[in-house]
């Protein structure tokens, strides 16, 4: 049966008013959206615009409408919206495909874009419709989360910090990649293992006790610090292990996950072991010393003392612990020991004191302390060490080296005395027995001489020749006189210390034996002479003497060669004086240097046998020393050296 027209009518009237309702409510949804929701032609103008797409981009609609979408692509990304509109001509959509756009100030930001075909009622595609969903803080918050993540897995391999996490409902346990380092485990792809992997790593003997460390964890809903040990998987080794636990809970405060951390202190263990076995080795050896030993903080509170100090004072730990030590002290020595203990303290520098100290018999014996303070690496004082050692009986034995050293200065000077009146008495006989041996020296040589003039001419010649004998001897015994005056004068005279020219030094003395070398060809030769520090004036007379020794004991031959250097020894200088003459048996080498002591014949070669003992005396004086080395017919060197500290 069929409706009046009139029914039909109000129908139809019906149906477009709830028609036109529903497009006004989509319209108005379209256009109150937070998202971008845009319409353009399949050429890419845009044919519609909302306020989303206003609010996201910056342009409004009459800006917008009519205009090419590329408007809103980066020109790197234009590519993309001939890419999206091939597809919406096959009739396919694009759905939440992230990209970039551009705002009208210029600004990029993401986006998360959504593009449907629009169809007529035959099918045909008329239109492009756009969804775009700004996703910036999405983005950011997701690239923050994996650059917390990335931050997370470098502090973790930083410290060697192992993460893993259990859940408590699967079952499902996870570790990180450093997990799988400590237990030497070969990392699975998405990182699961299973409980009982940890189990049957840890030592049998700890496991039980870590299960239930775990479970009352679990129970308490709170957090749990722990150590065990494993074997690890890769070798064997056994490690030790310090884990930190955390429950997780849901929203309805029930425990979700359990949350920790491992870290191997195997070597801090190992370390630990290290230092007790030390500390015992330093207590062993403290308590075996014969000194009071003891140690403080850095603020000077004393906490451990040694057996050796509990003996002498007769005290306890109890009445010794911070500060009870002044109990022992002499009470008017406290007051300056607290006074250089606290500055010790103050500055960080050793304590360093002598002070008495009370021993259980109630006597008072003299002790040497000193406090060293333990350093840090950055030179922070952590603790001190001290020690006091009894030098009472030490005191005592200083005192009577005191008392010594005052009566041996006392017979010091009165032997001084003795000594300086002596020589003085030595200094005025010499010159009387010079002046007393010259007079009849004189007279001897004065009437030989006479005699010989006045009656030469009449007497035998075996008289003349004994007078020539006695004069010759006497002219001798001048000189013998006059080099023993000068041999004793040099063990009163003092060394006037100066810097002197050593090569200067031996031409002076080279030209004074001028007379003694006239016609005579002797080649000097001269190396390198380094100065020295003596007296001038002395060391001059060693040149001459040994000068003089090698221009008389050439004499034999044709041309005479006298070499004179210096050789550098570590820690001196050696100077010498070579020559080609008659040299000597070095048997008789210990004779060199003694007064009188001659190694040729007086026919051979003149002398008084003084002149090398005043060189060996000159050098002594000057710290050094002298020797010889020659041979016979081959020529002799003479070498000497000087005071090493003395050196320039």
């Amino acid at each position: 049966m069929k409706l009046p027209t009139t029914e039909r009518r109000g129908a139809g009237t019906t149906g477009r008013k709830l028609a036109e309702e529903g497009a006004a409510r989509l319209a108005a949804i379209v256009e109150f959206s937070d998202d971008a929701i845009i319409g353009k032609n399949l050429d890419g103008i845009v044919t519609s615009w909302n306020a989303g797409a206003e609010k996201i981009f910056g342009y409004t609609a009459p800006e917008m409408v009519g205009q090419p979408i590329l408007k809103l692509i980066p020109r790197e990304r234009q590519h993309e919206e001939e890419e999206i509109l091939t597809k919406i001509r096959r009739g396919e959509s694009v759905r939440h495909f992230d990209t970039v756009r551009q705002r009208k100030d210029g600004a990029t930001l993401e986006v998360s874009v959504t593009v449907s075909p629009i169809k007529d009622a035959t099918g045909r595609i008329i239109g492009v419709s756009k969804i775009a969903r700004d996703i910036s803080e999405r983005s950011l918050a997701a690239k923050t989360l994996r650059e917390t993540k990335e931050r997370m897995r470098l502090a973790t391999e930083a410290t060697a910090v192992g993460l893993w996490e259990w859940n408590l409902a699967t079952n499902e346990v996870r570790w990180d990649a450093q997990m799988f380092r400590i237990y030497g485990i070969v990392p699975t792809p998405d990182g699961l293992v299973k409980y009982d992997v940890w189990r049957n790593a840890v030592l049998p003997e700890d496991i039980s006790r870590q299960e239930e460390i775990l479970q009352e964890t679990i129970r308490q809903l709170g957090r749990s610090s722990r150590e065990f040990r494993i074997l690890r998987h890769s070798d064997g080794e056994c490690r030790h292990i310090q884990a930190v636990d955390r429950v997780s809970l849901n929203r309805q405060g029930q425990a979700d996950w359990l949350v920790g951390t491992n870290l191997d202190i195997t070597e801090r263990k190992r370390m630990e072991l290290a230092l007790q076995e030390s500390e015992e080795r330093f207590r062993t050896m403290a308590n075996s010393m014969s000194q009071l030993a003891w140690i403080a903080r850095a603020d000077g509170f004393i906490f451990w003392y040694n057996r050796r100090w509990y003996e002498y004072t007769g005290t306890t730990p109890e009445q010794m612990e911070g500060w009870g030590w002044q109990s022992v002290h002499h009470p008017e020595m406290l007051p300056k020991v607290m006074a250089e203990w606290q500055a010790a303290i103050d500055s960080g520098e050793p304590f360093d004191m002598e002070f008495p100290l009370r021993g259980a018999d109630g006597k008072f014996r003299n002790f040497l302390t000193r406090g060293l303070p333990l350093k840090d690496a950055t030179g922070r004082v952590v603790q001190w060490f001290g020690t006091n050692t009894d030098v009472d009986e030490l005191k005592q034995v200083e005192e009577k080296v005191r008392r010594l050293n005052a009566e041996l200065e006392q017979r010091v000077a009165e032997r001084t005395a003795q000594l300086e009146a002596a020589n003085k008495e030595l200094e005025a006989f010499s010159y009387s027995v010079s002046h007393d041996l010259r007079a009849p020296l004189r007279a001897v040589n004065g009437f030989a001489g006479m005699v010989l003039a006045e009656f030469g001419a009449h007497m035998p010649e075996a008289g003349k020749h004994y007078l020539e004998r006695i004069q010759k001897g006497g002219v001798q015994m001048g000189v013998l006189i006059d080099d023993l005056l000068a041999f004793s004068r040099l063990g009163r005279q003092s060394v006037a210390w100066q810097t002197v020219d050593v090569g200067k030094l031996v031409q002076a003395a080279w030209e004074e034996l001028k007379p003694q070398r006239e016609s005579r060809e002797i080649e000097l030769r001269t190396g390198d002479l380094p100065k020295c520090q003596g007296d001038l004036a002395l060391l001059k007379q060693v040149w001459i003497n040994l000068l003089s020794n090698a221009v008389k004991y050439t004499q034999g031959r044709t041309l005479a060669v006298i070499e004179i250097g210096c050789t550098h020894e570590p820690g001196e200088d050696v100077y010498f004086v070579r020559d080609n003459g008659a040299g000597f048996d070095m048997r008789f080498v210990h004779k060199l240097f003694s007064v009188f002591q001659r190694l040729h014949r007086n026919d051979e070669f003149e002398g008084t046998g003084v002149g090398l003992a005043i060189v060996q005396r000159i050098i002594h004086r000057h710290g050094g020393r002298v020797w010889a080395q020659a041979e016979l017919d081959r020529g002799a060197t003479f070498y000497f050296t000087l005071e090493p500290t003395k050196l320039s």
